[in-house]
């Protein structure tokens, strides 16, 4: 069942006796004075609705747990370590001085119900709605993450957006590019400089490659069908190692002893297409100069503290944990930009 604070602290509050040690323009400090607010009980009653069995820590607690957790990057045995002995996690997380009611299973018992839930992406939901609120969305200046996840990010938007996803290899896909396409969006990526078999010679875009017809030219002007895709790539091969025998524009085209053969990746067109763009369009070349430093900065932010790697075993429970920490960033920037509550409302100051 959902647990309910019967008033009672394990010693004195830290929050109401250690106030003035805390940083007030800190999210220990933010979560302390505004916890309830921005996780209220009601935003997890599904998650317990049977009345049975001992009564669980109150989730707006673990919510906040979990969400310094994700901003710091730690161990659950590390989190529980900071709930005992750290004053600014305690007072986060309204506890007493001397409570050491958290462990281990506490945390790994609410991200499970959360995985589980209808929308275990809630703790996300709820730091985007500050977001909205607050109106840094709006007009041309987004001051905060939306989210790190494509299609989330845009989930929500009325107007075609513009999305920079920049990949460090050509072969690798971008993933969600099918849905927002479909939805009238504009994708921008930066695919790595193709690589020659022979300084200086024929790369794949000097290729004619049809993937509807299924046939690829060279440019000595020989045509060879593209293969079934296969493989867990679903790549296909355009084979002209007979027809490189003797061809007059060997030498620039490969080294290999039996003759040339391309590989044709499932999303080719679509990297072709991002490649002369970025490389003739200046209103392309414009947009992405001004908007890579932020989605890089984004993506720094998000890996940071050892963060690259998964934490959980699975996807859900996976991609539950990418839009908490998403959500930590999130609300540590609008913090940093002065993120206040005022008669029920989020408020940002105006920009100058």
């Amino acid at each position: 069942m959902q647990g309910e604070w019967t008033g009672e602290l394990a010693g004195p509050d830290v929050w109401v006796t250690c106030r003035e040690l805390i940083p007030a323009s800190s999210v220990f400090a933010f979560l302390a004075e505004h916890r309830e607010a921005l996780f209220p009980a009601g935003m997890f009653a599904d998650m317990y609705p049977s009345r049975n069995g001992r009564p669980s820590m109150p989730p707006q607690i673990l919510a906040a747990a979990v969400t310094l957790q994700a901003l710091h990057g730690l161990s659950d045995i590390e989190t529980v370590q900071e709930l005992r002995c750290d004053l600014r996690w305690k007072a986060a997380c309204g506890l007493g001085l001397y409570d050491t009611a958290f462990d281990s299973s506490l945390l790994a018992y609410f991200r499970r119900r959360l995985s589980r839930s209808a929308d275990p992406q809630r703790i996300f939901t709820a730091v985007r709605a500050v977001v909205a609120e607050t109106g840094v969305l709006k007009g041309k200046t987004r001051r905060a993450l939306d989210s790190t996840v494509l299609d989330d990010a845009v989930a929500t938007q009325d107007t075609v957006t513009q999305i920079i996803a920049a990949i460090r290899r050509v072969a690798r896909e971008v993933p969600g590019a099918d849905a927002l396409l479909a939805r009238e969006h504009r994708l921008f990526f930066k695919p790595a400089p193709l690589t020659t078999a022979v300084a200086g010679g024929f790369s794949l875009d000097d290729f004619a490659i049809d993937t509807t017809a299924g046939q690829v030219t060279c440019p000595a002007g020989h045509t060879v069908p593209l293969t079934a895709p296969s493989g867990i790539n679903l790549q296909r091969r355009a084979v002209f190692e007979q027809l490189c025998a003797g061809c007059e524009l060997r030498e620039r085209c490969t080294k290999a002893k039996r003759g040339r053969v391309l590989t044709i990746r499932p999303h080719h067109d679509q990297q072709t297409a991002a490649r002369h763009m970025a490389a003739t369009d200046p209103d392309w070349q414009a947009a992405y100069r001004r908007w890579r430093p932020p989605v890089e900065r984004a993506v720094a932010w998000l890996v940071a503290g050892g963060n690259r790697r998964l934490r959980y075993r699975g996807t859900i429970a996976n991609n539950t944990w990418i839009h908490t920490r998403a959500a930590a960033l999130n609300l540590r920037t609008l913090i940093n930009l002065g993120l206040t509550r005022t008669n029920g409302r989020w408020n940002l100051p105006t920009p100058a």
